[in-house]
């Protein structure tokens, strides 16, 4: 039988939905931990700005779990709907996806210094 794994979205305040960025410094995710460029550098965001990462949450085996909504598994397409707050089913579960590979990896959800970044395809 295999591990079932629970999940429940939630949604961030919406100040960290949009990071107007300068030099590196990005500011704080709602865990207090620093962001950082993200998965893709800096996006430009519809609102103005750019983003990096997106931060939002959900709940995995009802632990709240923080992650990126910019990940790389998603598509150009994908990443305009994240940008304009449309998450679907499916971009939902590549985010979650993507987090749970990163976390049985022992790696934080989020993209790290060192790590490759990826372009918009």
């Amino acid at each position: 039988m295999k591990n079932r794994i629970t999940i429940r979205w939630l949604r961030l305040k919406k100040k960290s939905n949009v990071e107007t960025v300068s030099n590196t410094d990005y500011g704080k995710r709602e865990d207090g931990t620093d962001k950082a460029d993200g998965y893709f550098g800096k996006i430009p965001h519809p609102k103005g700005g750019f983003s990096t990462e997106l931060s939002t949450s959900f709940d995995i085996d009802d632990k709240r779990v923080l992650m990126p909504s910019l990940v790389p598994t998603l598509n150009k397409e994908e990443i305009d709907n994240v940008l304009n707050e449309n998450y679907t089913p499916a971009i939902k579960q590549k985010i979650v996806k993507h987090a749970i590979k990163r976390m049985k990896e022992g790696k934080s959800t989020f993209w790290e210094e060192g790590e490759s970044t990826f372009e918009i395809k």
